[in-house]
């Protein structure tokens, strides 16, 4: 008895992992035929805003349109600045506008 419901979970598991494979298929497609592309994330770290971290930016940018900056806990302890400081010093820098700002994550969108 005990073993004919362990069966029955995975079975529905199954299932349950097969429906949001295809899901997650049908959205991909939709989303392709919207034309939204894939959000690229980009992480600062230890080293902070440099030349490359700006050139990478900018080539993201114009390569998908849209770019995820984070600010990763080993630069917000490095750095004294706030928050809303560090986001329009990289808006400054790069070639596109700050679209959201949220926690420690910047979204950025090609001009």
């Amino acid at each position: 008895m005990l073993w004919s419901l362990g069966s029955v979970r995975r079975q529905t598991t199954k299932s349950y992992t097969f429906l949001n494979f295809w899901r997650e298929k049908f959205l991909a497609r939709q989303k392709i035929e919207l034309g939204m592309k894939k959000i690229v994330t980009i992480n600062v770290g230890k080293n902070g805003i440099t030349e490359n971290l700006i050139k990478e930016v900018n080539f993201q940018l114009e390569k998908h349109g849209i770019v995820k900056v984070k600010l990763l806990s080993n630069f917000r302890s490095k750095t004294e600045k706030k928050k809303k400081e560090l986001a329009e010093e990289i808006a400054s820098k790069i070639k596109g506008k700050l679209v959201d700002f949220r926690g420690f994550v910047l979204t950025f969108e090609r001009c």
